[in-house]
């Protein structure tokens, strides 16, 4: 390895400070919903530290919460990567958790986190999540919710022309317009007549949303602070929570 990469990743100062906030938190989630959840080394295929400090998609926090202390039998997390809401809920929830995630390495970590917080027998992962797959998982369940992030996949996915049982579950649903531009519209279209339906737009981050102070948070610069809960995404996100006009009837 050379000397720059070495550098690069271990002696800079934002290297220094990440480590340094991880270290502080000891590796516990330090606000949110999953305040005091155990977390493993690493994330998958997002930003590691907003999710040890509390500020991983925040805007979620308050559906989540709502969700949390509802009557919910089953609790889908569709994306599961490396369980960050899988194990979450499955903390905060008697409910049945489901999980899908297609890649073997971030179910080995998303099983491995479900161990560190002794959920393991409370979730159930599962492998590709299709259009019939959930189709009957959802038919199956009283009163259902889905949590989903599937990086544009959810166009195919959640369509109720395919999977009919989706007009009567709750849906919080990450959308990718960068990705599959007119996806929030076409949301909109399907799921306006059966589904109250709020957007939820990203908040910037900030330096103050940062929770520790030390010598390093003293010596640098504030955006040093604002990149370690900074999620480095490619496009301001979007998320729709959609909860069912009908009451939710129980499964035949």
């Amino acid at each position: 390895m050379r000397l720059s990469s070495v550098i690069k990743n271990h002696a800079t100062p934002r290297a220094i400070l990440r480590r340094w906030a991880v270290a502080q938190a000891g590796k516990r989630v330090q606000a949110g919903p999953f305040r005091g959840m155990h977390y493993i080394d690493q994330a998958f295929g997002s930003a590691y530290v907003p999710k040890v400090l509390g500020t991983y998609e925040r805007e979620l926090y308050p559906v989540l919460e709502e969700v949390l202390s509802a009557d919910y039998d089953t609790l889908i997390d569709v994306g599961v990567a490396e369980g960050y809401f899988a194990v979450g809920m499955a903390g905060r929830s008697q409910a049945r958790v489901v999980g899908y995630e297609c890649d073997a390495a971030a179910t080995a970590m998303a099983k491995e986190l479900a161990r560190l917080n002794n959920v393991e027998n409370q979730i159930e992962m599962r492998g590709e999540c299709t259009p019939a797959e959930l189709e009957g998982l959802i038919a199956s369940s009283a009163k259902p919710f889905l949590l989903c992030d599937v990086d544009g996949y959810e166009t195919e996915l959640l369509d109720p022309r395919r999977v009919g049982s989706l007009t009567r579950c709750a849906m919080l649903v990450e959308l990718h317009e960068f990705a599959r531009p007119g996806v929030t519209a076409e949301f909109l279209r399907r799921f306006g007549a059966t589904h109250d339906i709020e957007i939820l737009w990203q908040s910037p981050r900030t330096a103050a949303d940062f929770p520790f102070e030390g010598v390093l948070t003293r010596l640098l610069p504030s955006r040093y602070r604002r990149h370690m809960v900074d999620e480095l995404r490619p496009s301001e996100q979007s998320w729709l929570w959609m909860t069912p006009k009908a009451p939710q009837a129980a499964a035949a």
